[in-house]
């Protein structure tokens, strides 16, 4: 059984995850986007221990403190997809554009994360779905024994990921949200969604039938 708590960090209001089973204390942490002395506190506060960082794409409020947490812990940092590698290069670029200093260096992850890899919590078990459309490596993480996603930036409570950004297609994310987000659900379970901004919500029927109607 999964336990995960929240922070949001930075002026992009970014949710950053920790994520650990209940049978013990080794914890990931996914998206740190930034603001790392809050997220240490954060950290400490909940008595874990980070073993590896996720990232589920490469814009740079999702991975501004990656660097910091994996030099600090001596852990890796996992995914995204490599198709984000251009991403994740382009980082100083990012820095500017949004006025961000320091600026964010380059980096390349420890490893990269591929459609159905899977990534071990406790006793738990995250599988990786590949789901490019916001950008071009993006991935969610799939647990089927609680029915949570953790979804990124690709689907919101009341809307779906943008496409306009640095390696944005919107083919690609409908096409995402169609054949690998929507068929999680089934008519027996909901499933919870833990996005990249903005709270923690539900996807049933009723919700896969308003992001149709509305965005695609």
């Amino acid at each position: 059984m999964l336990n995960f708590k929240s922070q949001v960090v930075t002026n992009f209001h970014e949710n950053s995850y920790c994520i650990w089973s209940y049978n013990n204390t080794k914890a990931i942490l996914v998206d740190p986007g930034g603001e790392p002395k809050k997220l240490l506190k954060f950290i400490k506060n909940l008595k874990i221990s980070i073993t590896k960082i996720l990232l589920t794409h490469g814009h740079i409020d999702h991975v501004g403190a990656a660097v910091f947490f994996s030099k600090l812990y001596r852990i890796p940092i996992i995914g995204p997809h490599i198709h984000d590698n251009f991403l994740l290069n382009n980082l100083p670029n990012q820095s500017k554009i949004f006025n961000i200093y320091p600026k964010i260096s380059a980096f390349v992850p420890h490893r990269w994360l591929s459609d159905g890899d899977e990534i071990v919590v406790g006793s738990s078990v995250l599988k990786v779905i590949y789901c490019p459309g916001h950008s071009p490596g993006h991935i969610a993480l799939w647990n089927i024994e609680k029915k949570i996603l953790i979804s990124g930036d690709i689907i919101f409570k009341y809307s779906i990921g943008r496409t306009d950004l640095l390696g944005g297609n919107t083919k690609q994310m409908k096409n995402s949200l169609i054949k690998k987000i929507f068929p999680l659900f089934n008519k027996s379970d909901r499933v919870k969604i833990l996005p990249g901004h903005g709270e923690t919500f539900f996807m049933d029927q009723e919700y896969i039938d308003f992001i149709h109607k509305t965005f695609l």
